[in-house]
């Protein structure tokens, strides 16, 4: 008779067989077909483990052009039952799957280790923590005999109050689960790649910080650590501590083709070179299209975390010459202001440069 046998990872072997062949000779063929040892051969059909060896295919009720379920079982060194497929397949599905990967290497580190060098290993660690759940499950049972047993005690009236909140945030779980699987998703921080003061530097975006804070190495990368006005210096305080060292009153920020000024608080222990506060995001009216995934600033768009170019580069015309911007620019000037400084100094740079620090 003509027998059909498919693994969970979808693999069909279709074979021959007399109706009276045994179990075990049926598994060593299948061993020649699929590649699995007989020792790791985990045959059912309709539901049934076929687990007699010498039973015939017959006795085994298995009838012409049936279809069984072939799975690999995982040995576990000390103990004296095999972990079927399912753990087999768990790891299969996680080494397949790059993004549950990284997450286990955040979250169970010897899981995936298990996973991807031992098999064994990894099926007793799914068996451990199924017989962890088993005795949760069974200590949860024993404690809801006894609640029933005298449930108008007050040790069993504030157990069953547990009981109904933790009930009710399970099934808030679950329905976000189903409804809502967006939330459990891994938020990607915003980060745009500007200029100040000509220094390339990546900028978090933070529209619930109240302030633009750069770390003091920045600062010293940036040139502008020479502007710190001290007299602004303290301790700043939210979650934990970190100490102020003052405040740089304006630089120049390049954002796409436009030249901000900037005010920025140095701050030391920040975990970013420059974080990209509320006070300059309203300063200069900008817009956080969470949509497109862009900081959007006067008309121009700069993509958050990829740094793409967009929009054309606009320059105000000038009579000054690019030297005499430049060095207004290199004290903290934008384009603008060190052309209008120029222009109410008459073309003077020093009297431009006195103005500017007024």
């Amino acid at each position: 008779m003509e027998l059909t046998f498919v693994t969970d990872l979808g693999g069909t072997f279709t074979v021959e067989i007399d109706p009276n062949m045994e179990l075990e000779n049926v598994m060593a063929l299948l061993e020649a077909e699929s590649g699995i040892p007989v020792s790791e051969q985990s045959l059912s059909y309709e539901g049934r483990d076929l687990n007699n060896p010498k039973a015939t295919m017959a006795q085994c009720g298995v009838g012409e052009k049936s279809m069984l379920l072939l799975r690999r079982k995982v040995h576990v060194p000390g103990t004296s039952r095999a972990v079927e497929q399912d753990a087999e397949m768990m790891r299969l599905q996680i080494l397949g799957d790059p993004q549950l990967m990284a997450q286990l290497r955040q979250t169970q580190p010897e899981i995936l280790d298990a996973a991807q060098h031992n098999p064994a290993r990894f099926a007793e660690l799914i068996r451990q923590t199924r017989q962890r759940h088993m005795e949760a499950q069974n200590e949860a049972d024993r404690e809801r005999m006894l609640l029933e047993a005298d449930p108008f005690s007050l040790d069993a009236q504030r157990k069953i109050e547990d009981a109904i909140q933790q009930q009710a945030v399970l099934d808030n779980l679950e329905h976000a689960l189903e409804y809502s699987p967006e939330f459990f998703g891994r938020v990607t921080m915003l980060y745009i790649p500007v200029e100040v003061n000509g220094h390339p530097v990546k900028a978090f975006v933070d529209s619930g910080a109240q302030s633009t804070i750069m770390s003091p190495e920045t600062a010293e990368a940036c040139g502008i650590m020479r502007l710190l006005d001290r007299r602004f210096s303290g301790i700043a305080q939210g979650v934990g501590t970190a100490r102020i060292l003052g405040r740089v009153h304006s630089a120049q920020l390049k954002l796409a083709d436009l030249h901000l000024a900037c005010s920025f608080t140095i701050m030391e222990g920040r975990a970013v070179d420059l974080l990209f506060g509320l006070d300059m995001l309203k300063a200069h009216q900008a817009c956080i299209d969470l949509e497109k995934n862009v900081l959007r600033i006067q008309g121009r768009a700069r993509s958050l975390g990829r740094g793409t170019r967009s929009g054309r580069r606009l320059r105000r015309r000038s009579r000054h010459t690019e030297d005499k911007i430049g060095m207004l620019v290199g004290l903290g000037a934008t384009r603008e202001q060190a052309i209008a400084l120029l222009d109410a100094a008459g073309g003077n740079v020093d009297v431009a440069a006195s103005l500017l620090f007024q």
